[in-house]
């Protein structure tokens, strides 16, 4: 028997950082080995960091919406056209990327306690692993990800989940697959209906009044949606002529972003026209304002008139 332990013990040899009697006692110390204590704690914040990156990138690319990007893809700045095209094929393989991100983020996650298990007592490595994930791994990354840089941080990584799908890609392809089969593999980019699309266009008119409302309105080239003054009454009836106009940036959000009242107005009318007929907007006849052909245009009928 101590033979055999002595030949298992000649072939099987631990690295130094990873041994037990490496150090003074059972934890690696600076003192004791510093090479392994550095490697261990190099190697520990560098999970830390994966973890962050896998979780952030779960939740800023799996979040982000294809109808929205085909929108930025057409209708977008150049900048964000080129975002939109990195990610649009990243995105539309779903179970494939949601595999791979998981698949590393939760090896980072497991393999974090180990390492640090090396350098400080277990229950500390249990404490401080949850604590770096909680804020590390998952708070911070989920804000930074989804917050305003969410577009530009998500298309600069997409060479980055390239490569860990390609590494990933004989786990993650068959697994991916089966989510395909069961769940359902159908993907594609969701419409909407007219009635959601007239929801949409109500609430965009409805955020731009609240906007017009806190901000500073007295620029005449923007009058005030909602309310129908002589003023844009005028400017709408009888525009300047071309050569007092002043020139107008298309990419102005400032007023390309508004949606007028005659505007909201026209484009429900215009997604209704497959569904209404001429009997739901005709004036019954029994109730149609009619004057006698002899009748004289006074000031009593002129109130009769408007009145009707």
């Amino acid at each position: 028997m101590a033979s055999l332990g002595a030949l298992f013990n000649g072939h099987a040899k631990v690295p130094d950082f990873l041994s037990a009697e490496s150090g003074c006692g059972d934890l690696v110390t600076v003192a004791c080995d510093p090479h392994g204590f550095y490697v261990a704690l190099a190697v520990s914040v560098g999970l830390v960091v994966v973890a962050g990156i896998m979780a952030g990138l779960t939740m800023g690319l799996l979040s982000l919406d294809q109808l929205n990007l085909e929108i930025l893809q057409t209708t977008g700045s150049a900048t964000e056209q080129t975002y939109a095209r990195r990610l649009l094929p990243v995105v539309r393989q779903h179970h494939l990327l949601l595999v791979t991100l998981l698949f590393f983020n939760s090896i980072a996650n497991e393999a974090l306690p180990v390492f640090l298990a090396r350098i400080v007592p277990e229950a500390y490595a249990v404490v401080i692993s949850v604590s770096c994930v909680l804020f590390f791994g998952e708070i911070i990354p989920a804000a930074i990800f989804t917050g305003k840089a969410q577009l530009p941080i998500a298309a600069a990584l997409v060479p980055v989940v390239r490569v860990l799908t390609f590494v990933a890609f004989p786990l993650a392809w068959p697994v991916a697959k089966a989510l395909d089969f069961v769940l359902g593999d159908d993907h594609d980019v969701s419409r909407y209906k007219r009635n959601q699309l007239k929801a949409l266009v109500a609430l965009h008119h409805r955020k731009s009044l609240n906007q017009l409302k806190k901000s500073d309105t007295s620029h005449a080239s923007v009058p005030l949606l909602g309310k129908k003054t002589s003023t844009s009454y005028e400017a709408t009836t009888h525009p300047p002529h071309p050569t007092d106009a002043q020139p107008v940036d298309s990419d102005d959000e400032s007023t390309s972003a508004h949606l007028h009242n005659d505007e909201v107005a026209i484009i429900h009318g215009a997604m209704d026209m497959s569904t209404k007929t001429v009997q739901m907007i005709m004036t019954p006849f029994d109730k149609v304002f009619m004057l006698d052909v002899e009748e004289k245009l006074c000031d009593t009928v002129m109130v009769r008139i408007l009145a009707s």
